[in-house]
Parts: C-alpha cells; sequence; structure tokens
C-alpha cells in the first residue's frame, strides 16, 4: 500500500500527494457504498486474498442491481430520512 508523505517538501512528493489524498477519497466513498447495500464487508476480519475476492463480489453484484431494478443504498437513505420528517 502506498502512504502519503507526511511533510512532503514542494515539489514530486507534493504532487504526489494531492492525486494520493484525491484517490484516496474515492476509494473510500466507494467501499462505504458497498457497506451501505452488503453485511459482508463491514468488519471484514479475512485474508487479503479473501477480502479482494469478497469485494470483488460485492462489487459485481453491486453492478448488477440496477440490471434488476433494485435502488441504491443511498437513495433508500435518502428516502428513509424525509419519511423521518
Amino acid at each position: 500500500m502506498m502512504t502519503p508523505y507526511p511533510d512532503p517538501v514542494p515539489g514530486p512528493q507534493a504532487l504526489f500527494n494531492l492525486p494520493h489524498s484525491r484517490t484516496r477519497v474515492k476509494v473510500e466513498m466507494t467501499l462505504g457504498i458497498l457497506k451501505a447495500r452488503f453485511q459482508c464487508p463491514r468488519g471484514l476480519r479475512v485474508s487479503p486474498e479473501r477480502a479482494c475476492d469478497s469485494t470483488a463480489a460485492c462489487v459485481v453484484l453491486h453492478n448488477i442491481a440496477p440490471m434488476r431494478g433494485e435502488r441504491s443504498p443511498l437513495l433508500l437513505m435518502k428516502m428513509a430520512k424525509r419519511n423521518l420528517k
């Protein structure tokens, strides 16, 4: 896993940190979407290989869900919030 430079000097290190942090945000948002739809990514305590397989399966199922007419978990959460008001 690549980590950002803790105290980057101006130049290549600083130029590396910005795209790194943007990519990390996208990855974390994607994992949040998968956790909202499926139970298995929550508290996953398995080997890295097994975690990769489980995540890939969730991504495939997540991409199939709209084809079957299932709603996005984010849409369902928004609808639930509106009903609570």
